[in-house]
C-alpha cells in the first residue's frame, strides 16, 4: 500500500501537510479527513456532488501542502482510485 512520505517546504522548510489532489483540469488539494468527510457521509450530497463534479472522483494523487508559503506538490508517479485514496486518508 502507498503511504505518504514526509516532505519539507522548499520555501520555507517546515513539514507539509498530507492530502490529495484528484486527476482534473483544477490543481486541488484535499486534506484527508476532508476526503473522508465527503465521500463517507451521505448526507452532504451538495459537498460531494461538487467533488465529483470538479475534482473527478475516479483518479486521485498523493500531494502535499505548505500552509506558510502556499506552495502544493504532486506525486504523479502513483495513481489511485477513489477507494484507495479514502482508505490511505482514514490511516492519516
Amino acid at each position: 500500500m502507498l503511504q505518504h512520505e514526509e516532505f519539507k517546504c522548499p520555501k520555507c522548510g517546515k513539514n507539509m501537510s498530507h492530502g490529495f489532489t484528484s486527476k482534473a483540469m483544477l490543481v486541488s488539494f484535499i486534506e484527508p479527513c476532508e476526503l473522508v468527510k465527503t465521500f463517507s457521509n451521505k448526507g452532504e450530497l451538495g459537498s460531494r456532488s461538487f467533488f465529483e463534479k470538479w475534482l473527478g472522483s475516479s483518479k486521485w494523487n498523493l500531494a502535499y501542502h505548505c500552509n506558510s508559503c502556499s506552495i502544493h506538490l504532486v506525486c504523479y508517479k502513483d495513481t489511485l482510485t477513489r477507494k484507495e485514496a479514502l482508505t490511505l486518508a482514514k490511516d492519516l
